[in-house]
């Protein structure tokens, strides 16, 4: 049964980046050297540029020496720059962007997105950090992690 539902999934024509107005959803696992599970939103500026939000939960946090729950959540804002027009792709996105974590970490990031369906998808991310932050105690729990990598569903909603 799940074998069909997959192939009719990926025989139906999927929704991509609609500009304006897109709303997507996405929900998936972060790993590196620590392990998050993560959630965010995406809402569509213009055709081309996107402005995302995100939370970000801590799942091996003995390992990160993080025992309060504020050291367990993350909250991430950033823009994407939607590539599927200019790929002439009407399954297929790549979004570059750069993003924020509040506490001081930015990044850069790329990330694929497969629609199966018009209304869900797998995506994938990758990010470099470049920028953390500065306080003594951010490096003294945690070693920090330049390359992580996400990977998950995402959800469109009209």
């Amino acid at each position: 049964m799940v074998l069909i539902i997959l192939f009719f999934s990926f025989c139906s024509y999927g929704q991509i980046y609609d500009g304006k107005g897109n709303k997507a959803y996405r929900i998936g696992v972060e790993t590196g050297k620590y392990k998050y599970l993560a959630a965010d939103a995406d809402l569509g500026l213009s055709d081309f540029l996107s402005l995302g939000f995100g939370f970000n939960y801590l799942l091996n946090s003995k390992e990160a020496n993080a025992d309060e729950v504020i050291e367990k959540v993350g909250i991430e804002f950033c823009t994407n720059f939607h590539l599927s027009q200019l790929i002439n792709s009407n399954r297929f996105d790549i979004l570059a962007g750069l993003g924020y974590r509040v506490g001081g970490a930015a990044d850069v990031h790329l990330i694929g997105e497969l629609y199966l369906n018009d209304f869900i998808g797998l995506y994938g991310r990758i990010n470099h950090f470049f920028a953390y932050p500065k306080r003594y105690d951010f490096n003294f729990f945690r070693d920090t992690d330049p390359t992580t990598l996400r990977v998950g569903l995402i959800f469109k909603a009209y």
